[in-house]
Parts: structure tokens; C-alpha cells; sequence
């Protein structure tokens, strides 16, 4: 799944590029595979039917022998008992493994291994028994009828062949090779195509199935998305099931052109010149019609001032034209999912923000550091902390009154915040005092980058003659984050009892463990 650019809702950066996918899980892999995961209801219900299947047998030698007592082969007769003391096993085998919740170790190859045996098994018995007017014949077949009922078609076709082989063998010991040759087209031929109807029958039920959990997958997801849209990845094949498509691209308008947001199964299957203005023509169309072009139809849904639209092929995966309420019925729901990704951002921000600066507040603050300090402990790499304190800001209150100071904190946020580089967070610490956390710098680069801020601010003509003082610390790869506060906030203070308007810094902490002591503590402003 490919998730490609865009300005996504709430502010979220989107990634570019292949996203993981999980690997199949084992009753999915390769050619030969189930039709469902396994569990606790199948598996039971399979075992069973193998096991009915198994216990036939022994009745039918029994009754067999009564109604004729003639045997035409002890060997074939043995042998049909030891694959039924192998198939007995495997059910043995296949039980405990659900009893024991172990689903996942239920292998595809192994069921078929069972169900081959039950078919050969059963052949031996036809030719120990006779075929009693083709009676015997139908006892291969019953068992090769549930490979069409557990598995995909791999594991019909091994196991037909297997019952083509076993029933040719079977009428060819006892009658002549035209007549066996007629004997074996018509039942391994019957059973054929039964079981394929049974696969087309089952196959329909479990894509309804399937595509009923999709979409209830997808609406539980869209109460829980977070981060739109590097979050969508975990639905990506659901979304797919949900509407009938092996492959799929989302668009979204947040303002006047539509950015690509995710393209599945990859991000190169729709180019441009097929896809023209689809996004636009299906968001101008009445809801649930869409639009279509080019072997393409679009469905799009709005939420919160976002247009989302989705674009799939014209053809479901059932080789039917899409159901457009299907595909509405997606893009309905990535639009909710948009919207509330957008609203849990916002309320992220107010919750990280100062009401009064647009700063992020203290605990966004804290929250900054701590990440910082755990990337600088794993990578090695640098960061610094500054404190800002305005100066005299106390007599510009006074002078002005606090509704001037407000206008002025937030005219020196938005002027700091100008200045300062993109990974840099600007924050509120109290009152007029402000930090700056600055990843990949140490106390030099700080030093060097809040000394060139102080110096626009001061030169600024506008900020009302406003300056601050600055204490700088770099984390030495030790201390805890209340440590590195009090060293930047003891340098602030250095910084205001030396004059006021600069920066002051120190690279690392008192050797000796201790916190430095606030050197001018009592200066004021």
C-alpha cells in the first residue's frame, strides 16, 4: 500500500512510499490453502465430517460381508486399514490442535494429505468388496467432496486427481477397460462438477461473509483513527473487500485541489492521463451516483469541509460492474475517518497549546524533552534546551497594562517562532519566560542560534524596544530533564545579573552530580 502526498487533516505530514504489510498467515500461503481461517467451529465441524466419513467405512465392510461374503482382495482389504488407522490419526491430531486453541498450526497440506487418504482408503475397500453396482464408488467421492468444501481451488484440484486415479484403478481390477474407463468419467466426473459447484456456492457465501466484516471492520476503525492518513494502512485490505476491488485510490480536497491520499495494492496501478478530472466530476455529482471514465468509476463523500473521493476499477473482483453503493458507502466512511482524525488533532493542539501565545504549553513541553532525551540516549546525538525571559517585562505591565503586555507576549511568540527552525519547539514555560528545545544542536549551535534570535528581537522596530535574556544547557547524556532545566534556568539568571539582553550557556553539568545553585536568583525582570 502505497500512502503518497497531500496535506493531510489536522496537520499531519504524510509519508511517501510502501507500507509493511504483514505477512500471510499460514492457511494462506501458497497455492494450496483454506478457504477461511481455521477455527474452532470449522475445524470442528470438518473433523466431524471426516470422522462420519471414516466410520462408514467399517460399516460397509460389515454389511458388505454379510449381504455377499465373498472377498475379492485381503490385501486391498489391510491396506484400507491402515490408511483408516492414518486418517484416524490425523483427526486425533487435528482435534487437539483446536481443543487447545492452536488454530494457526492447522496446516492446509495436512487436511489434504487427510482427505487423499480417506479417498484412497476408500478405493481399497471397492476393490477388496467389489463395486456392487458402482455403489462403492460413491464412497471416494463423498471424501473427495470435502476437499471442495474446506479448500480453495489447489486443493480440489490435487485431490481430484487423486480420485480420478483411485476410481480408475478401482473399476480397472474388476471390469473392462472400456467400461472402467465409462465408470470413472461418470462419477469422477459428477463429483467434479459438484464440487465446483460447491465452490462457486460456498465461494459466493464466504465473499458476502467477508465483505459484511470488512465493513464492520471499517466502521469500528473509523471511531478509533488517530492520524490521517499514515493510520489507514491497518484497513487498506479491508477497504478493498468492503467495496469488491482488488485495487483502489483515495483522493481528498482540503481546500481547491484534490492530493492522492492512498493507492492499493500499489501506488503506480492509476496514472494521470486515465484518471483527468474523475475526483472532481464524481465530488460535483448527486450523492451515490459518481462519476466514471476510461474503465474507472468514483464515489465521493464529504465530512468537516474535506471532499474524499475513491476510485476503483469498473469491474469488482466477481468480474460484475461495482456496486456504487458499496463504493459510496467506503468513501462515506474514509470521510468520517478524515473528520475525526481532524478533530482529535485539533483538540491534540489546543491540549499542547497555550490559549495566549499559540505556543505549546508546558506539557507539551515536558512531553518534547522527554522524547528528545530517550532519541539523544539511542542515537548519541546532541540536543539543548533554552529559557527566554523577556526583560523589564514586569515595568512594561505596569506601564502599559497587562492587556498590551498579552499583545506583546504573543507578538514576541510570533516572532521567535519565525526565527527558528523547523524541528525547533517554541513553548511557554510561565509567565514571560519561554523555551526553546533544539534537536541535533549542541550548547554551541544553541547558543549560537539564540544569540542571532535575541539580536533580530532586539533590532526589531516593531516588538516595542522588547529584549530578552537567554540560559542555555546542553543535555550532557546523563542528567534527568529536571537537571537540564535547572542548568539553563541558572544560566538565565547569570544572563540578567551581567546586564540583560543576552545568552549565556554552559555544555554540561556539575561533575560532581550536584545541581548548580541559581547564581542571582533574586535579580528581577
Amino acid at each position: 500500500m502505497g500512502v503518497t502526498g497531500g496535506a493531510p487533516a489536522g496537520g499531519t505530514t504524510a509519508t511517501t512510499g510502501p507500507v509493511p504489510v504483514d505477512p500471510l498467515p499460514p492457511w494462506q500461503r501458497g497455492w494450496i490453502r483454506f478457504r477461511t481461517r481455521p477455527t474452532g467451529v470449522s475445524t470442528k465441524s470438518l473433523t466431524e465430517t471426516v470422522r462420519i466419513l471414516s466410520l462408514v467405512s467399517p460399516l460397509v465392510v460389515v454389511a458388505t460381508l454379510v449381504y455377499s461374503p465373498h472377498l475379492r482382495s485381503v490385501g486391498a482389504l489391510v491396506a484400507a486399514g491402515v490408511l483408516f488407522l492414518g486418517v484416524t490419526g490425523f483427526i486425533v491430531h487435528a482435534t487437539g490442535l483446536a481443543r487447545a486453541g492452536r488454530f494457526d498450526e492447522l496446516r492446509p497440506v495436512h487436511n489434504l494429505l487427510m482427505v487423499c487418504l480417506a479417498i484412497v482408503e476408500a478405493g481399497l475397500l471397492g476393490a477388496a468388496l467389489g463395486l456392487h453396482g458402482g455403489a462403492l464408488l460413491l464412497l471416494p467421492c463423498a471424501a473427495f467432496l470435502v476437499a471442495a468444501w474446506m479448500g480453495t481451488m489447489g486443493m480440489i484440484v490435487v485431490a481430484w486427481v487423486v480420485l480420478v486415479a483411485t476410481v480408475g484403478v478401482e473399476t480397472g481390477r474388476q471390469v473392462p477397460g472400456s467400461q472402467a474407463v465409462w465408470l470413472t468419467v461418470v462419477f469422477a466426473g459428477t463429483a467434479g462438477l459438484i464440487a465446483l459447484a460447491i465452490d462457486r456456492a460456498v465461494s459466493r457465501s464466504l465473499h458476502g461473509v467477508n465483505r459484511n466484516q470488512s465493513l464492520a471492520t471499517l466502521a469500528s476503525f473509523a471511531g478509533t483513527l488517530r492520524t490521517w492518513p499514515d493510520d489507514l494502512h491497518p484497513i487498506a485490505a479491508p477497504l478493498a473487500e468492503a467495496i469488491d476491488v482488488d485495487r483502489y485510490a483515495v483522493f481528498a480536497r482540503y481546500q481547491t485541489v484534490f492530493q492522492p491520499v492512498v493507492s492499493w495494492p500499489d501506488a503506480d496501478w492509476l496514472d494521470d492521463s486515465r484518471l483527468g478530472d474523475l475526483p472532481t466530476r464524481a465530488a460535483e455529482a448527486p450523492a451515490g451516483s459518481g462519476a466514471t471514465a476510461d474503465g474507472l468509476v468514483a464515489a465521493a463523500s464529504s465530512a468537516g469541509g474535506v471532499d474524499i473521493v475513491v476510485v476503483v476499477p469498473s469491474t469488482s473482483v466477481l468480474k460484475v460492474p461495482v456496486d456504487p453503493s458499496l463504493l459510496s458507502t467506503g468513501a462515506s466512511l474514509l470521510a468520517a475517518m478524515c473528520d475525526r482524525a481532524r478533530l482529535v488533532a485539533d483538540l491534540v493542539d489546543l491540549a499542547n497549546t497555550d490559549h495566549l501565545t499559540g505556543a505549546a504549553n508546558r506539557r507539551r513541553l515536558f512531553e518534547v524533552v522527554g522524547e528528545e532525551v530517550h532519541r539523544s540516549r539511542r542515537s548519541g546525538r546532541p540536543f539543548a534546551l533554552a529559557i527566554l525571559d523577556l526583560d523589564h517585562f514586569k515595568r512594561y505591565n505596569d506601564d502599559f497594562g497587562h492587556g498590551a503586555g498579552d499583545r506583546q507576549l504573543r507578538r514576541f511568540a510570533d516572532s521567535v517562532a519565525g526565527r527558528l527552525r523547523a524541528q525547533d519547539l517554541l513553548a511557554r514555560y510561565g509567565g514571560e519566560e519561554f523555551c526553546i528545545v533544539l534537536p541535533e544542536t549542541d550548547a554551541d549551535g544553541a547558543t549560537e542560534l539564540v544569540d542571532a534570535v535575541r539580536a533580530w528581537v532586539a533590532a526589531d522596530d516593531g516588538g516595542g524596544g522588547i529584549t530578552f535574556s537567554a540560559g542555555v544547557a546542553g543535555w550532557d547524556g546523563r542528567e534527568s530533564i529536571d537537571a537540564l532545566i535547572l542548568r539553563a534556568d541558572t544560566n538565565l539568571y547569570r544572563a540578567k545579573s551581567t546586564g540583560r539582553n543576552r545568552v549565556v550557556a554552559t555544555a554540561a553539568a556539575d561533575p560532581s552530580g550536584d545541581p548548580p545553585s541559581p547564581g542571582a536568583a533574586g535579580v528581577a525582570g
